[in-house]
């Protein structure tokens, strides 16, 4: 390709729409990810390999059930809103309501089975916080956030992310100073605390904007919302199973060398995690023209999410050996996961953005097939790898399934652009009385 051509690319990228909401949304996240480091280096340092191991294994937990939380509403209300911005009000009353009701509910279901595992070693009340926490308070937040996503309102949405990272870290720097005795019981209010706040403020700038929610009863878009929520859920125990796994079966103080290392590994994807947000409602938008027009949109978004991504797996590889000087000498075990995990943020990128097209083009069940799949093949080799290997081996392990994923993935959006799907594309405006629930 002649260099001149490069250039003028290069050129309309930079002035584009996607560019400057992706830029927007990278501030937030960079923001985001100082607040995060600050954090985690923090209770890291004070509660040590097997505190943060039980923590991180708890949170993981409770990360997974938080999808169910909902029942999928916030990217129902991405679908809907984004093509006609009158029905926010009605699914954002929708959402809430939802929440309350399913993390009443799932809330009650963890804090029965938690305890039977060592990810649950906290009291009662301290875990009753965390789930309370992470259940209800976080899906109102992510819930205030997909608001400004369907309206691309991209400052707003970095606001709100951004704040909840600035509370995290406000709240590690007061446990640490405060409490002198800092366990993982006083993290665990400390971190409800940061929590509820940012819940609350989300809220009170949500109904700034657009005005208070129409609540309304609307059960039809329950079944909508399955699929989306059980994807997500599939996901999030893809993302975070293996580290109860390796709590239960190596330790809590393998689980925080893991559970370290995979944080600075989540860490290096922020870029990537700015560009797939800024870029996900317009996957439907192409979509509703063709699947074809969202299979494109996707190949010359992936170039540069697997570039970016790849930059942070490149810098995650050739800086392992310092991570113990970051966190302490405890974490010795570090940079060798570390580098077993290198190449995790590369082929992230390539399957996120493979994944939104199959969703764009109404091809989400094959999505969930992909990740269930990958799911229980994680399980059982993440098992088998930490009795064999240790950590480092469910590093590898972890690596070599998302690669298949993401060849998997293109494979199936590729030919789902051959021949438009039968079902509608996701952001086609909802016109029925019935279906808005009136």
């Amino acid at each position: 390709m002649p260099t001149s051509t490069i250039i003028a690319r290069a050129a309309a990228a930079l002035k584009s729409r996607l560019f400057k909401d992706t830029s927007v949304i990278l501030l937030g996240f960079g923001l985001q990810l100082v607040t995060q480091i600050s954090w985690f280096v923090i209770i890291s340092w004070r509660l040590g390999p097997a505190g943060y191991g039980t923590f991180a294994s708890l949170t993981a937990i409770t990360s997974i059930v938080a999808c169910l939380v909902g029942w999928g509403c916030d990217q129902i209300l991405v679908r809907n809103v984004a093509s006609d911005r009158r029905q926010l009000n009605l699914y954002l009353g929708h959402g809430l309501a939802t929440v309350a009701w399913t993390s009443a509910l799932f809330a009650g279901v963890c804090l029965l089975l938690i305890p039977m595992i060592k990810a649950g070693a906290l009291p009662r009340t301290a875990l009753l916080a965390v789930i309370v926490a992470d259940l209800f308070f976080g899906r109102v937040l992510t819930l205030c956030s997909t608001v400004y996503m369907a309206t691309e309102r991209a400052w707003r949405q970095t606001m709100i992310w951004s704040g909840s990272g600035v509370l995290k870290m406000l709240a590690a720097i007061g446990a640490a100073l405060l409490s002198p005795n800092f366990t993982v019981e006083v993290w665990a209010y400390w971190y409800t605390a940061s929590s509820v706040i940012a819940g609350v403020a989300a809220f009170a700038l949500v109904t700034r904007d657009f005005g208070w929610p129409r609540f309304r009863w609307m059960p039809a878009e329950l079944a909508g919302g399955t699929a989306f929520c059980l994807e997500f859920a599939l996901l999030a125990a893809l993302k975070d199973m293996d580290k109860p796994i390796v709590a239960q079966y190596a330790g809590a103080a393998a689980a925080g060398n893991y559970a370290a290392a995979y944080r600075l590994v989540d860490t290096m994807g922020t870029p990537l995690r700015a560009l797939s947000t800024a870029a996900y409602a317009r996957f439907f938008r192409h979509a509703a023209t063709s699947s074809t027009h969202s299979l494109e949109f996707g190949r010359r978004v992936v170039v540069w999410a697997a570039a970016i991504a790849g930059l942070g797996s490149v810098a995650l590889f050739l800086g392992a050996d310092l991570l113990p000087f970051l966190l302490g000498r405890a974490y010795d075990g570090l940079p060798q996961i570390a580098r077993a995990l290198a190449l995790f943020p590369f082929f992230t990128a390539i399957y996120v953005i493979g994944a939104d097209v199959l969703t764009s083009i109404g091809m989400q069940r094959y999505r969930m097939m992909i990740v269930f799949g990958s799911l229980v093949s994680t399980t059982v080799l993440t098992i088998a790898a930490v009795k064999l290997g240790g950590p480092v081996a469910v590093g590898a392990v972890r690596v070599a399934i998302l690669a298949v994923m993401s060849a998997v993935v293109w494979r199936l959006s590729d030919k789902g652009s051959e021949a438009e799907t039968a079902e509608p594309a996701s952001i086609a405006p909802l016109a029925t009385p019935a279906r808005n629930g009136n």
